[in-house]
């Protein structure tokens, strides 16, 4: 599954079912826009199940806090590609080991 600029606005109302397996997840957010609607949520709160490749790009890095993967399952691959700073700015200042990835190969 993809999403891209405004249609990352649909990934909060998604249920995705904690026990759902996918095969690949790919975000991408060129401006800052298309994700301030999701920075405002808690951490840990969009759910996305068992997800075995995850690929966060630009802008869509700074949602990876809001996302919750299921505990016991093991993702195969993370990637994160942020071009500018910007792009990651505000995930910077976020507390050291605060941003629980479960468990990644």
């Amino acid at each position: 599954m993809g999403l891209s600029d405004y249609a990352l606005g649909i990934l909060p109302k998604l249920r995705i079912h904690e026990e759902n397996e996918m095969e690949e997840l790919w975000l991408s957010a060129d401006e800052p826009e298309y994700i301030a609607e999701i920075l405002e949520m808690e951490n840990n709160s969009i759910s996305l199940g068992k997800v075995k490749m995850l690929e966060l790009c630009s802008h869509a890095v700074e949602t990876l806090p809001k996302l919750k993967f299921h505990g016991e399952y093991v993702m195969e691959r993370l990637s994160l590609e942020a071009l500018f700073s910007e792009c990651i700015a505000e995930i910077l200042n976020t507390e050291n080991n605060s941003i629980d990835l479960g468990k990644v190969k």
